[in-house]
């Protein structure tokens, strides 16, 4: 997979790679060498979303890489479908992106004083 995001496609950079993408995998093969090793993405992810409980902008990116792993084992290596994860799979176990609040402007809050 390495050599299809870097020379083919929607190309990243090697050092990209190295920074975002190999840590995560790296845990998520660990992961399945290890015992009790998971039987579909969903627990796949579970366990790797583990590792950075306090860190959610890498929980999203590691939700995203996984699942882009996964789409590429079952498309590449013909592995069974019940490795894919879906969305849905993620809604329920990455955090959400906190919503951004814009504060009012001065010009906006005289005008709601107005209306009040």
């Amino acid at each position: 997979m390495r050599e299809a995001k870097i020379e083919n496609g929607k190309k990243i950079l090697s050092q990209a790679w190295k920074t975002n993408w190999e840590p995560i995998l790296n845990e998520a093969i660990r992961v399945l060498d290890g015992k009790n090793t998971p039987t579909d993405g969903y627990e796949l992810l579970k366990v790797v979303l583990k590792k950075w409980k306090h860190a959610p902008a890498t929980q999203r990116e590691c939700g995203h890489y996984l699942a882009t792993w996964m789409e590429f084992g079952v498309r590449w290596f013909k592995i069974s479908r019940q490795w894919l994860i879906t969305e849905f799979d993620k809604e329920g176990l990455i955090p959400k992106k906190p919503r951004v609040w814009k504060k009012l402007s001065l010009r906006t809050r005289r005008c709601g004083d107005l209306l009040a």
